[in-house]
């Protein structure tokens, strides 16, 4: 099961800017957060954050997908991509050594900046909606705006 969604005053929004980027004011860390806004007809969507990385002059596609029924908040455990892929020319090999995956997954959080794609959607349905983005209203990822490291320092100080 994934972190249940961070109260307002916990939340540090990522910036949308083109292309599908979201930026964020520090490293992602563990856990991102997808809240999506479904439109009335919307039955299911799904899409992922993605990040393109660079280890030992190798590149990498690394996707943490989402899926929803409904508006939700759906938490993103960092250490546990869905899809790893080493992209070779044009072609793409899926990584499956444990090794690899750590050194991509540590990398990614300390990334400021995600790719929110969305991949398909239906109606409820179960007709396509394309493009399947039109299917949410609004969709926002956002990080924890301090770590569990800092809440606990903070905890502590106030004896």
């Amino acid at each position: 099961m994934g972190l249940a969604p961070l109260a307002d005053g916990e939340k540090l929004y990522g910036k949308k800017g083109s292309e599908g980027t979201v930026t964020f004011t520090k490293a992602i860390g563990d856990n991102a957060f997808v809240e999506i806004k479904t439109g009335a007809d919307t039955g299911f969507m799904n899409g992922c954050l993605g990040f393109s990385e660079s280890i030992d002059g190798k590149n990498y596609w690394v996707a943490y997908v989402w899926q929803t029924k409904k508006s939700d908040t759906i938490s993103i455990d960092m250490s546990s991509p869905v899809q790893i892929a080493e992209i070779i020319g044009t072609e793409t090999q899926e990584v499956t050594d444990a090794d690899t995956i750590k050194k991509l997954t540590d990398k990614i959080k300390t990334e400021k900046s995600a790719l929110l794609q969305v991949w398909y959607a239906s109606d409820k349905t179960g007709k396509q909606i394309d493009p399947a983005d039109s299917a949410s209203e609004s969709i926002e990822v956002y990080i924890p705006s301090a770590s569990a490291d800092e809440a606990l320092e903070h905890h502590h100080h106030h004896h």
